[in-house]
């Protein structure tokens, strides 16, 4: 099984950053995941480089203490230009749910209008923490 065997080369088997690469395979890819419904079945995918772990790992990076990986657009797909680190807090202002339609974002939100999570949007506007 290709699968296994690509564990067993890269190590990180098992680990909460492999286990974030099995969940999004597994909602986009199998309409049998709980959760296809609200990605394959919408037409989410995963892109053809992050099918292997390690492409999905060098373009990630380390998972922060406390993220989880984050879609900046909630209609798009699991691929790197897409994707970032994000707390829970900060994802929920990217969902479907919480939030009407994308283009009705609220004001002081400009992260928002720009398709990007917080971070992401900080990072470009040059913020830093310091």
């Amino acid at each position: 099984m290709a699968g296994v065997e690509l564990a067993v080369q890269h190590g990180m088997a098992g680990t909460p950053y492999y286990k974030v690469w099995q969940a999004i395979i597994q909602r986009c890819t199998n309409p049998s995941d709980p959760n296809y419904s609200r990605y394959g079945g919408r037409g989410i995918q995963v892109c053809e480089r992050w099918r292997d772990f390690r492409n999905f790992y060098a373009d990630m990076g380390e998972r922060p203490e406390g993220m989880t990986l984050e879609r900046k657009n909630n209609d798009g797909n699991y691929e790197s230009d897409n994707c970032c680190w994000a707390s829970r807090s900060q994802q929920m202002y990217n969902t479907g749910r919480s939030h009407g339609p994308r283009a009705k974002c609220h004001p002081d939100r400009p992260h928002q209008a720009r398709g990007l999570c917080r971070p992401c949007y900080r990072k470009e506007m040059g913020y830093n923490r310091g």
